[in-house]
């Protein structure tokens, strides 16, 4: 052969240095930002102060079209709307305690169980109530958990047994359903994403499977010190989040189940301790502030600072970024960071050498009531990939294929994907590890 019937365009070099692309992002519909994958927890503004004790009676609390809200105390099953100060309009009561409330997107219709007689009524937003009947449900029960799929098949079940009643909302036909376990969480909550009903009791995150009859319970982290136990009212919103309420304070958590954190976000102007309950429609966002910080993956350069805009995938809801609040709440232990406020740029400062390193950020929003969250950033150190020289080759020779998985350990892909030889001269071939490298 001559040097004609070389190609030299799959000639790659000994050391291919890591592309640093960060976490895969999870989107949420209906954001005015985009939320990205993984959150880090709520923390209150020194503000934010708890509600006062206007009842000793239940609430229920529900999302609807509109953000309609019902709320159920146990001596008149009142109903009413969720506002943006975490307060309740009323709209009208029942007369007698009610609970389990579930909102049925295939009617639009809310729909709560009366506890004197386990009658199935239709809660109206103009105040009304239509009692549809009764239900072989045993009287003995005490009906507080509920919630509708999204096929319209209402769920229902007493807080301390495992039985779970399924009822044909048309029909009031009742199928009485023996999970894996026992869901012990006082209400729960529709996920359309997951298929799963959630709720939360002490520091447990409680999920049951409508098509495999099982319970998971999950370890939950962010749940603040001194929080009841019972949170009895659930609610999905289309941010993709669970919401909770505890009955004992009135605190309004944001859960994400993928993560298995919950995050404070305000407290419930009203409260109660004991019959707390809700529901939602699955297109319905909170009608109170909510600011999202989520998780960052930041690549260091291999000298000098690395800038990022570390709220550029944070999410705010009823609220503006107070980028003056930015908060150092846990500095990184290699190096230094400052943040202006006037881009939102975060710059690291490695003190030496750039290692791999972490800290924690508060941002908080802007009016009343004040809402903040907290979120870790990863700094990754630069990486190389080492690889054994490849070719040179003939042109069109069929060369073997690329290594999945560099001399040094580091897995990833390669772009392009395979060595082409059917075109003389140098091309670059440039190796991205697998996500699962960072944190």
């Amino acid at each position: 052969m001559t040097g004609q019937n070389f190609s030299f365009g799959a000639l790659i070099p000994l050391v291919f240095w890591l592309i640093c692309s960060g976490l895969p992002e999870r989107q949420h519909p209906g954001l005015p930002q985009t939320a990205l994958a993984q959150s880090s927890g709520i923390q209150a503004d020194d503000s934010t102060q708890a509600g006062s004790f206007l009842s000793p009676d239940a609430l229920v609390v529900a999302f609807c079209p509109g953000f309609a809200l019902t709320y159920n105390a146990a001596s008149n099953g009142s109903f009413g709307m969720l506002n943006i100060g975490g307060g309740v309009d009323l709209v009208g009561a029942v007369g007698s305690a009610v609970n389990a409330t579930g909102y049925n997107s295939q009617d639009g219709n809310l729909y709560a169980v009366r506890g004197s007689d386990q009658h199935v009524l239709r809660l109206n937003m103009d105040g009304t109530f239509n009692d549809l009947g009764g239900t072989t449900i045993p009287a003995a029960l005490n009906i507080v958990v509920g919630g509708f799929d999204e096929a319209g098949n209402y769920y229902v079940k007493d807080g301390n047994n495992p039985e779970i009643y399924r009822i044909d909302i048309s029909t009031l036909n009742v199928t009485t359903i023996n999970p894996s376990g026992l869901f012990f969480a006082k209400d729960w909550a529709f996920h359309p994403d997951k298929g799963k009903f959630y709720g939360v009791h002490a520091s447990n995150l409680y999920s049951f499977d409508p098509s495999t009859l099982i319970v998971e319970i999950i370890p939950l982290t962010g749940i603040l010190g001194g929080e009841g136990a019972t949170f009895g009212a659930s609610m999905y919103a289309a941010d993709g989040y669970i919401y909770v309420i505890s009955n004992s304070t009135g605190n309004i958590y944001r859960v994400d189940v993928d993560e298995n954190e919950a995050h404070f976000v305000l407290t419930f102007s009203l409260t109660a301790t004991t019959g707390t309950d809700g529901a939602s429609c699955i297109t319905a966002m909170p009608p109170f502030p909510v600011v999202c910080a989520h998780k960052d993956t930041v690549c260091l350069s291999a000298s000098g600072s690395t800038s990022y805009p570390i709220l550029a995938n944070d999410m705010v809801h009823l609220t503006t970024f107070n980028l003056s609040s930015f908060t150092v709440l846990t500095p990184p232990a290699s190096g230094s960071v400052s943040f202006n406020p006037g881009n939102g740029q975060l710059t690291y400062t490695p003190s030496g050498a750039p290692v791999a390193d972490a800290m924690t950020y508060r941002i908080c929003g802007t009016g009343s009531p004040t809402v903040c969250d907290y979120a870790t950033v990863y700094f990754l150190a630069p990486v190389s990939a080492t690889f054994s020289s490849f070719g040179p080759y003939c042109s069109n020779q069929t060369p073997a294929a690329l290594p999945s998985v560099s001399n040094n350990g580091v897995s990833g892909s390669w772009s392009p994907s395979s060595i082409n030889t059917s075109n003389l001269g140098v091309s670059t071939y440039t190796f991205t590890p697998d996500p699962a490298l960072y944190p």
